[in-house]
């Protein structure tokens, strides 16, 4: 809902509503370096603009795996994706590899009762010393 209520005032009034892709494109082209859109258990959606022609350029991650069962709160799970993403962004992880660290820090808030799960610490620890094993 924010993405497009932010694409839809950039665009005239009377333009025909949008897909996402879309409305991801509308803010490349306005000068937004990069677009992350999390949508649930469709997945990720990440939009940059391709070096090569200029042009938006997005991409689909399908969401990883979750048993509906164990899902036991929502809150703090798009927090706890940004929390993951920005990790692999700092550690120059390849956007692919953050978004995973992403939905793996989401997964555990979506099994915890509490807004700020307690295990996203341990997570923490073990993407870290994936990303050591690695290099």
């Amino acid at each position: 809902a924010e993405l497009q209520a932010m694409a839809k005032g950039l665009r005239p009034k009377h333009a025909k509503e949008l897909t996402l892709e879309e409305n991801i494109a509308v803010l490349l082209d306005v000068g937004v370096g990069m677009v992350l859109v999390t949508d649930g258990a469709k997945g990720v959606y990440f939009g940059t603009l391709d070096p090569a022609s200029g042009r938006p350029s997005v991409v689909h991650f399908d969401p990883l795996p979750v048993d509906p069962a164990s899902i036991v709160n929502t809150t703090g799970a798009g927090d706890s994706f940004a929390s993951g993403f920005i990790r692999g962004m700092v550690a120059q992880e390849p956007v692919d590899t953050a978004i995973q660290y992403g939905q793996e820090a989401a997964i555990v808030a979506l099994r915890s009762e509490e807004p700020i799960p307690k295990d996203l610490k341990k997570l923490g620890i073990r993407i870290a010393e994936r990303t050591l094993r690695t290099r």
